[in-house]
């Protein structure tokens, strides 16, 4: 949400005109973090961590052949728990097995991998994609963000200029520059990347990057 301020004048001892400038922009990402998950079950806890920890190196070797780095792949969490059975009438529940469930995070700086990626890892046994978000590196987010910077600075200056010329006053010098700015990367939640499922093809919409600058000037 960007905020949106109208331009203000004030006259006292030393007159001022405030203003605020915006700009926007729309990025096409460059980074897509996944989060997904190996799930496995058996009767006792050590064969559900035994079979979860195989199937985990299957899916995380899946993942590095198919270009992901190994620094991009982490481990988010790690649940053991058992299974029970709550059907028998009037008695306690039953332990009827256990569960492991590891979920990892997986980071590509190439955004048009994603589909690539998760198609590897469902392949190689993952049984859970939680969500994916597509969203800007920091290199890429820093050059946008300047961008739409220097846009919010200039769309200020000809505001306070309007004003000015309007009330026949002359501009001195810039008093103080407060900035903000609002980044928002592209969500995906599970229900999303169940409808896509059928071929994991995925594109996303433009990330959205806005600023806004406030500018004081003292007038004459």
């Amino acid at each position: 949400v960007t905020k949106i301020e109208s331009p203000t004048f004030t006259q006292s001892s030393e007159s001022t005109i405030a203003v605020s400038g915006t700009a926007r922009a729309a990025a096409s990402p460059d980074r897509a973090e996944m989060m997904m998950a190996i799930e496995t079950r058996a009767d006792t806890a050590r064969e559900a961590q035994q079979q979860n920890a195989d199937l985990s190196t299957k899916v995380i070797d899946a993942i590095k052949r198919s270009g992901v780095p190994q620094n991009n792949i982490e481990t988010a969490s790690f649940n053991l728990y058992p299974v029970y059975d709550y059907n028998a009438e009037g008695s306690q529940p039953r332990i009827t097995g256990y569960t492991a469930s590891h979920a990892v995070s997986v980071k590509t700086d190439d955004a048009e991998k994603a589909s690539e990626v998760i198609d590897a890892a469902v392949n190689a046994g993952a049984n859970r994609v939680d969500s994916i978000q597509f969203t800007l590196t920091d290199q890429r987010r820093d050059k946008v963000y300047r961008g739409v910077l220097g846009d919010a600075t200039l769309d200020a200056e000809a505001k306070a200029k309007a004003i000015a010329e309007t009330l026949q006053v002359k501009i001195k010098r810039v008093r103080s520059v407060t900035t903000d700015y609002v980044f928002t990367p592209v969500y995906m939640a599970v229900p999303e990347i169940a409808m896509k499922a059928s071929d994991s093809s995925f594109v996303p919409a433009n990330v959205d990057v806005s600023a806004t600058v406030n500018v004081v000037y003292e007038i004459e």
